[in-house]
């Protein structure tokens, strides 16, 4: 058996699959398919040990524009429902 941990640069991520294909992805779903490919590419099964999305705050000026402040809030509060979501896990 295999075991899989997979790191995942959430802010190029989502650029883009944003930007260049129109789509929004569903990390909490993202480890698993990930795993399913890799599984298929192997005779060996497969274990998913971990996914780890990481991703940083946006750049907020002094002084900050309306658009950073909704920017930073939308990210901080989408990372708040992600980290507690999978420490339920």
């Amino acid at each position: 058996m295999y075991r899989l941990a997979i790191f995942v640069d959430g802010g190029y991520l989502d650029s883009l699959a944003t930007d260049e294909f129109g789509i929004r992805i569903d990390q909490s779903k993202l480890g698993e398919e990930i795993r399913r490919i890799v599984a298929a590419k192997t005779p060996n099964s497969v274990d998913l040990l971990r996914t780890l999305y990481y991703d940083c705050l946006p750049y907020q000026s002094n002084p900050t524009t309306t658009e950073e402040k909704e920017r930073f809030s939308k990210k901080r509060s989408f990372l708040t429902c992600f980290a507690t979501y999978h420490a339920l896990m």
